[in-house]
This record gives structure tokens, sequence and C-alpha cells, in this order.
């Protein structure tokens, strides 16, 4: 893993698919890996430590985390489908989101994504004006 800070982006060499990716990082992401380096680190130095690259420990410490702020049934894959339906919901397209997030294929992408009832109800509105009457048409 190669984190490019001027460009925003992780480069991973080879995902779980086998293929390498990239991945982009929100402001708030940019931040949590900063800090995570040590203050007198290098650039070329690892932002987590040898000891931390064993399967799984992300996710082993996102579980203790919730459960001592009392966060029930919520993973760290769980997070994927959150990004997902908040890009969505945010204005994001669904190729866009399956990019993001390493989807080869738009019905994966399309799991991933749990939009909101009034999100759905806002995008059935978005009709009203393909039916609207023109106030010229009402007034006779």
């Amino acid at each position: 893993m190669n984190v490019d800070q001027p460009g925003n982006r992780i480069m991973l060499s080879q995902t779980k698919n086998g293929d390498g990716r990239i991945v982009y990082l929100n402001t708030l992401a940019q931040q949590a890996i900063g800090a995570a380096r040590d203050a007198g680190s290098l650039p070329t130095d690892r932002v987590f430590g040898q000891s931390q690259m064993v399967p799984d420990y992300v996710s082993q410490v996102f579980a203790r985390a919730c459960q001592a702020v009392g966060i029930e049934d919520f993973s760290f894959h769980d997070l994927r489908h959150t990004a997902a339906s908040w890009m969505r919901m945010g204005g994001a397209d669904i190729h866009t989101v399956a990019q993001i997030l390493g989807h080869k294929d738009l019905r994966m992408a399309a799991r991933y994504q749990h939009l909101s009832p009034a999100f759905l109800s806002d995008a059935v509105k978005l009709l009203d004006s393909a039916f609207a009457v023109p106030q010229n048409l009402l007034a006779n």
C-alpha cells in the first residue's frame, strides 16, 4: 500500500481479486491516516506498523471500538455499504460508486447501495415536472 498524500489516494498493488487499484481519500480519511503516522516518521515509513499487518487486524480493532461505545451489529465492512449509500444519495452516479468501490459489475455496486426512503421519494417526485401543466393553460 502506497499513500499518495498530494493526490489524496492510496495505491494498492494487489487486492483480494488479484488486481491493483486506487482508493481515493476524502478529507477525514486523509486526517485519520495523518494521525496514524508517528510524528517523526519519514514519507517512506509504513502508516501501520508491521505487527498490524495481520489479516483482519482492522476489523478486529473496529469491532472493539464499536463495542466500547455501545454500537452493536456493525462491522468494518458495513462502512463500504454506508459510503456507497451516502455517495449515491449525495449525487454520485452508480458507475462512479462502482469504480470507487472496485466493483467490476454494476449489480454488485447496486447491492452495496441502501437508499433512504426520503431519497427514493424525492427521486419519484422528479416525474412531477414531466406531467406539469403550464400555468397559462390552467387559467382558461
